[in-house]
């Protein structure tokens, strides 16, 4: 079988699972948390994407791989883990430049693997992609799916529903 197939494979895969996932556990909590906190959350994840800069080393990648992506990959990630922080400590503080900051962060995501997508195209990126198969595989479907649930927390927060009050506990309600 041609490793295309078997990345798309993979790919696809996982796209599904994190999807079920996302559905039955995580939205339904982040259902439960003011949406700063669901944003936080979401956009933690992000905060890895530092590994992408393994594509700059020839035995992580072939010498194959190219030299384009290796630099796209890297630049655009580091980008995505500065604004993670930035979009993080804003949501933590409570500044009004937060919500500003989490689409800035949700924009550059799309926009460079758009780019990279667009520069390399998928046959490119998966040609002597070595070890870092299983980032794209299953981390970048994790960051997709993440995102895909950021943009609903994003374009939802004017109408989001009202956290419910902790129940106070069982040994408390005795006592």
């Amino acid at each position: 079988m041609e490793p295309l197939h078997v990345f798309f494979f993979q790919f696809g895969m996982s796209h599904l699972v994190l999807a079920c996932v996302a559905l039955w556990f995580v939205w339904p909590h982040v259902l439960r948390v003011p949406p700063e906190r669901a944003a936080t959350w979401l956009i933690a994840p992000f905060l890895f994407r530092h590994v992408g800069a393994t594509t700059l080393v020839v035995g992580v990648v072939s010498a194959e791989y190219s030299r384009t992506a290796a630099w796209i990959v890297t630049i655009g990630d580091t980008a995505s883990v500065l604004l993670a922080l930035a979009a993080i400590a804003l949501l933590r503080r409570g500044s009004r430049l937060a919500w500003p900051a989490v689409w800035v962060f949700s924009l550059e995501n799309i926009g460079y693997s758009l780019a990279l997508v667009i520069t390399e195209g998928f046959g490119a990126l998966v040609d002597g992609i070595g070890a870092h198969w299983y980032i794209g595989t299953f981390y970048v479907p994790l960051m997709l799916v993440s995102q895909a649930l950021l943009f609903l927390v994003i374009t939802r927060r004017s109408r989001w529903p009202t956290p419910a009050p902790a129940r106070e506990s069982p040994e408390r309600l005795t006592t």
